[in-house]
């Protein structure tokens, strides 16, 4: 397991602050977290926190892409989230004064950046804009899981679909314009789906034979996206 702590960046030089709830901090607020925080490196399928472990402060995700998921007693999880670059992962767990709630695993070879709770509550209370930022993230996450319940009524093929897309949406794709960066496993869109990854096989075969897609070693390459919103029943 690879998961190690390497020299500290700047946060003022960090390319994914303008996406996080930091982006409107003052400097001597970033220069608070600067000297504080702890950058930290895992590899693909390390874990960096598990459902139940207490926290002592949040993560920032600086590269890479960390699956939030739940586990279940008979080894199935559920992918409740992908966080990327600018997500902070395990601030609700420090607002609400218990262990984490779900675990977080790399997808991808991941750097975050581990901010201690204190300098996280002083940045709350001093200063508005994130304060009101934390909230709408809140905000949007309790919107996902209540929209999530509604989508899980839709077709299987529908929601491997929706999730194809969003994957490209979230993670980008190569410069051949169609291979998602994000590697996925057939188990881990599944999870993101709640579907069998049985299910999950045959309908990517499908996407396959119908021109949707095409397989590149363990990546899946999008060749038809108009084609693909139509599979998922989404308004392009």
């Amino acid at each position: 397991m690879s998961n190690t702590s390497t020299p500290t960046s700047h946060c003022d030089t960090c390319e994914s602050r303008e996406r996080s709830v930091f982006c409107e901090l003052l400097p001597r607020e970033i220069e608070s977290i600067t000297a504080t925080k702890v950058t930290r490196t895992i590899s693909r399928g390390d874990t960096l926190f598990y459902d139940g472990d207490t926290p002592a402060g949040i993560y920032c995700v600086s590269q890479g892409t960390l699956k939030i998921y739940k586990g279940s007693r008979d080894g199935r999880e559920q992918i409740v989230r992908l966080a990327r670059p600018g997500d902070i992962v395990g601030y609700r767990a420090i607002l609400s004064g218990g262990g984490h709630n779900n675990s977080a695993t790399a997808l991808d070879d991941v750097s975050v950046c581990y901010i201690p709770r204190a300098v996280f509550f002083s940045l709350i209370q001093d200063n508005p804009q994130m304060a009101t930022k934390v909230l709408s993230l809140l905000s949007a996450e309790l919107r996902r899981a209540e929209d999530r319940m509604v989508d899980m009524q839709r077709p299987v093929r529908e929601r491997v679909a929706e999730t194809l897309l969003l994957l490209r949406q979230s993670g980008g794709v190569d410069a051949d314009g169609r291979t998602l960066n994000i590697r996925v496993t057939r188990a881990e869109i599944g999870s993101i789906v709640g579907a069998a990854t049985e299910s999950v096989i045959r309908l990517l075969a499908d996407f396959k034979r119908e021109g949707l897609v095409e397989f590149v070693g363990r990546r899946i390459s999008i060749l038809d996206h108009d084609r693909l919103v139509d599979a998922a029943a989404l308004a392009d």
